[in-house]
Parts: C-alpha cells; sequence; structure tokens
C-alpha cells in the first residue's frame, strides 16, 4: 500500500500577485520543503476585490458574495498554474496523490473542496461573511486534508508574537486564530524579500494520524 504523501498547504497572498517573477519565487520557495508536496493555495487579491466591490454596489448577500469570493479563488488557481512551469490544478485527494508521484507542482483550485466540506461538516463550515478570507480557507483545507503544515505566503515579515495579535494587525484575517490551533505546524515567508526564506511561526507538535 502506497504511504500517503506528506501535504504542505501553500497559501499564495493575493497581495502577491503584482509580482513580475511570482511564478520564479514560488517554485524558489517550494523547493525549500524537501520531501513534502507542496499544494497552492490561492489567496484573492484584485478578483476578491472586486467580488468586495460588488457586495457593497449591489449589496449582496453575504452567502451570493461567499460564492462568487469561491470562484476568484477558482480563477486565481488557474492563474497560478500558467505562471510555473510544472504545475497542474487539482480538486481532490486522488488527483494529488497521482501528482504527487511525478515532479509537478499541484495547485488547488478550492471551490470542489470546499464545497464537499461545507456539504459533510456544516455546523463546523466557516461563516460567509468578509472576516472569513482565503487565509482562514486555507487552514480550514489544511485541517481537513489532512496536511502537516501550512506554509502562509505574504508581502510583510513574519510576526512576533500571538496569532490574536497578527489578525488584530491585519496580517491575518480575523477568523483565522480559532482555527491555526488545530494545524500541527504553521510556517511563514516573506515572498517579496530579495531571497525568500521560510521561516517557522506556529508549532503545536506533531499531527495525528487521520
Amino acid at each position: 500500500m502506497t504511504a500517503a504523501p506528506r501535504i504542505v498547504i501553500v497559501k499564495v497572498g493575493g497581495s502577491l500577485y503584482d509580482l513580475h517573477d511570482l511564478g520564479a519565487r514560488l517554485t524558489t520557495v517550494c523547493r525549500q520543503l524537501n520531501a513534502a508536496v507542496p499544494v497552492l493555495f490561492p489567496g484573492g487579491g484584485p478578483t476578491a476585490d472586486l467580488v468586495r466591490g460588488w457586495h457593497e454596489q449591489f449589496e449582496l448577500t453575504e452567502d451570493v458574495s461567499h460564492h462568487l469570493a469561491i470562484s476568484a479563488l477558482r480563477l486565481n488557481s488557474q492563474l497560478l498554474a500558467k505562471l510555473l512551469p510544472r504545475a497542474h490544478v487539482v480538486t481532490d485527494f486522488a488527483m494529488l496523490q497521482e501528482l504527487s508521484r511525478t515532479d509537478r507542482i499541484p495547485v488547488l483550485d478550492p471551490g470542489p473542496r470546499l464545497e464537499d466540506l461545507e456539504q459533510r461538516l456544516t455546523d463546523e463550515a466557516p461563516p460567509h461573511h468578509w472576516d472569513v478570507t482565503s487565509d482562514s480557507l486555507a487552514a480550514w483545507t489544511t485541517i481537513h486534508w489532512p496536511a502537516t503544515e501550512l506554509l502562509l505566503l505574504k508581502s510583510a515579515p513574519c510576526p512576533v508574537g500571538t496569532v490574536t495579535a497578527a489578525a488584530q494587525a491585519g496580517v491575518v484575517d480575523p477568523y483565522f486564530p480559532g482555527l491555526a490551533g488545530r494545524i500541527p505546524r504553521i510556517t511563514w515567508c516573506c515572498l517579496r524579500d530579495e531571497s525568500p526564506v521560510i521561516t517557522p511561526w506556529l508549532d503545536h507538535g506533531a499531527p495525528q494520524e487521520p
């Protein structure tokens, strides 16, 4: 029986989409993960900001805006897959397992995975409001994949202090602290640095067996 791959969810911050060499920087960071399988999770960026504008302009409901924002993430997954020569979009664990046997980099189209989780875990699903951004959606995906680590790629340096303080400073979303304690290891990388390096941030011990 083939062992399940060690998975690291790599959340690509939406603020990074203006980097002209984003693909090359992502490739460099993924190489630092050694034997783990990096799964890129797209942030919202300008496409999610467009949905925010529509939410206000057209007075959309939270549910409608949530589903439009997920569509924005799905579009961004296609962008990331085009920026990395070896990337390939995946939607489920079976596709990820198949891809892990190759040298390709998986990019998660989060729509199907999040929809499946919401249907199966209705009472636990993050609420549909703007305090829940792709930070928390990536964290929730990390918990339920399951993955051993969440790597946050951001435009800012690794926070000093608690995850609650980071949320108050606006470097992660307000809902994120409630999920962070359930993730075995959270790391950070300021992708705008001249030589981006993965930095440990929060370590909650070894993951439980799935």
